[in-house]
């Protein structure tokens, strides 16, 4: 009987629905997607590295990536002291510069020099599209990511013109569009140190333990090296993302939470126009037998399936929306940083909260309509 009733008044349900609560469900979901998305790449990008610790200049500590960082920088005289500590299993030294390159729509660039074993063992999750990794033998390479190759007509035995070094590209990564990976280029640490005339820096340490379970105690160790280095754990550099990230979620939230508010506001105002409408139809199943309770519970049931409908287009909305995100990213910036995600639990709290955005807009009107004198409202013009 809910649903015949909605049909019977088509524009005003389709209007209610489409314009209005559907709206505010597909800016949520697609919102919270970016979010959420972020959240699941980051904790799958993390929990892979194979560092357990990532030593850095203390000034740089509290940035969100600290790895792309390159304006702090500290001795790589410090690394041999590192490896005599206790439960230090490996240490991979990283140098980190930027550069901007013409021709990109985000012309920044995260130059990254490594050792030969670092991408292998602590990056597992990079794939090659072709080519090769960076060898012990090596030095005048270079690999790039296929959004960067792409974008600058880059092809695999081409020679790259680093201040006046050319460099061979022997190897093209896979497209990750993961916390900025497609931006990242990948050197041996020594000709980079050359290049930008850092010789005998570093910017990163990445540190793998014996035991990983003495995380805390390691790191301890090694922060009383120098006053000037900050360690952080896997862990913390999770959380720490995860505040900024919070932030923004926060920020999500509190404009979703606004347009659902107007969802509630719109079904509150149909539902009141509905009962308006029908007040002597009511009152006539009043007069046969119908109780109070049956009446309340029919006009809350239509503000409930008002509320599943809206629920329904609006995931699906939210979920083409959030694909155009990534589009739309992918073609102004030339790569995509996040990929939105609409995870099973993002469906089903969109659900939720519509339905409950039905509940809510429908208990006055049904309220107060059940609550109706029979004499009066069949007087009712």
């Amino acid at each position: 009987m809910a649903l015949t009733n909605l049909v019977r008044r088509k524009v005003r349900a389709l209007l209610t629905i489409i314009l209005a609560v559907t709206i505010a469900i597909t800016f949520t979901v697609s919102l919270l997607s970016v979010s959420e998305g972020f959240i699941i790449q980051v904790n799958e990008v993390i929990l892979t590295q194979g560092e357990q610790i990532q030593v850095v200049a203390k000034e740089i500590a509290l940035h969100p990536t600290p790895f792309l960082e390159a304006h702090q920088t500290f001795s790589l005289d410090l690394i041999s002291e590192i490896r005599e500590i206790e439960n230090v299993k490996g240490v991979y030294s990283v140098l980190t510069q930027n550069i901007f390159l013409e021709g990109l729509p985000i012309p920044f660039l995260a130059l990254i020099g490594i050792e030969s074993n670092f991408l292998k063992d602590l990056r597992p999750y990079l794939k090659l599209e072709k080519g090769r990794m960076i060898e012990p033998e090596d030095k005048e390479v270079i690999i790039f990511s296929s959004t960067i190759a792409k974008t600058q007509n880059l092809n695999l035995g081409e020679k790259f013109n680093l201040k006046g070094r050319k460099l061979e590209i022997i190897g093209i990564l896979e497209t990750g569009g993961v916390l900025f990976e497609d931006m990242i280029v990948y050197l041996p640490l020594k000709t980079l140190q050359e290049i930008f005339e850092k010789e005998n820096q570093i910017s990163l340490a990445a540190i793998t333990l014996e035991n990983p379970d003495r995380t805390k105690e390691t790191a301890k160790k090694i922060e009383n090296l120098s006053p000037d280095l900050k360690d952080l754990s896997l862990e913390e550099s999770l959380a720490q993302i995860m505040d900024y990230i919070g932030i923004a979620r926060a920020v999500h939230i509190t404009v979703a939470s606004i347009s659902l508010l107007i969802g509630i506001l719109f079904v509150l105002s149909t539902m009141i126009m509905a009962t308006s409408e029908r007040v002597k139809e009511i009152a006539t199943m009043k007069a046969i037998g119908a109780s109070k309770n049956f009446v309340f519970l029919l006009i809350l049931n239509e503000s409930i399936l008002i509320g599943f409908l809206a629920g329904l287009f609006g995931v699906i909305g939210g979920y083409f929306l959030s694909k155009g995100i990534t589009l739309i990213t992918s073609q102004f910036f030339g790569m995509a940083f996040i990929q939105p995600i609409v995870s099973s639990r993002l469906i089903i709290t969109g659900f939720s909260i519509l339905i409950l955005n039905g509940i809510l807009g429908g208990l006055f009107p049904a309220w107060k309509i059940s609550k109706g004198n029979i004499a009066q409202s069949l007087k009712y013009e």
